[in-house]
């Protein structure tokens, strides 16, 4: 909370004297050791401390929203947060014991995401570097339909460099004969319609395999 809320609503549900209260119950005294505390306590696998949720959270984070209407609602969100966590836990531990990461597919599954990752770090990279000259410069000020025109453009041109500078970096061979007889739309075909498959719960509804950032679609 005193990452995520507002510094008034953080003071106003007076969260400092609530947690120091939860430590007064726990018994520890030094604030920097909560990371150790037993969140959810189990039978049969090792326990989930503190530490093992903000690490869990921290990588969602982007794609987590809890609410905020009142520290009930907030509350009652972060608790479910924590019950996916837990969910996420059990899952890697029954996959841990069937060995489901050696499998082949997985590991395929594995590489493939990998790459996703590393794209979305570099198209990062090259967004932030657009923003960051564009306010170095003082540009793009006067009309902000323009000013987002402007950075889409100037993002265009430095993905093609980048892509173009490694393709000649890695010897990257395109089969043009081959690429051109995949179909990727049936836009025209009166029997086609539109399925959209998406993985239900856990963050937010998703694409169940890794995909092609919309951004290509407009790739010219």
């Amino acid at each position: 909370a005193n990452y995520l809320l507002a510094k008034e609503k953080y003071e106003s549900w007076k969260l400092a004297e609530r947690m120091d209260t939860v430590l007064d119950k726990t018994g520890i005294r030094d604030k920097n050791n909560i990371e150790g505390v037993v969140l959810v306590d189990f039978k049969a696998v090792k326990p989930v401390t503190l530490s093992d949720f903000l690490s869990w959270f921290w990588v969602r984070d982007e794609y987590i929203k809890l609410n905020e209407k009142d520290l009930t609602f907030y509350s009652i969100s972060l608790q479910q947060c924590i019950w996916r966590m837990v969910r996420d836990h059990l899952l890697v531990n029954e996959a841990d014991k069937r060995n489901i990461s050696a499998r082949g597919s997985v590991i395929i599954q594995e590489q493939w995401w990998r790459d996703k990752i590393l794209y979305g770090m570099v198209k990062n990279e090259i967004t932030n570097a657009v923003l960051l000259q564009n306010k170095e410069s003082g540009s793009l000020k006067d009309k902000e339909g323009v000013k987002e025109a402007e950075e889409d453009l100037e993002f265009t041109k430095k993905m093609l460099h980048t892509v173009n500078r490694l393709k000649q970096q890695y010897g990257i061979k395109i089969n043009s004969d081959i690429l051109n007889k995949v179909k990727v739309s049936d836009e025209n075909d009166p029997r086609a319609i539109e399925v959209y498959i998406v993985k239900k719960g856990g963050t937010i509804p998703r694409t169940p395999y890794p995909t092609i950032d919309n951004y290509w679609n407009s790739w010219e």
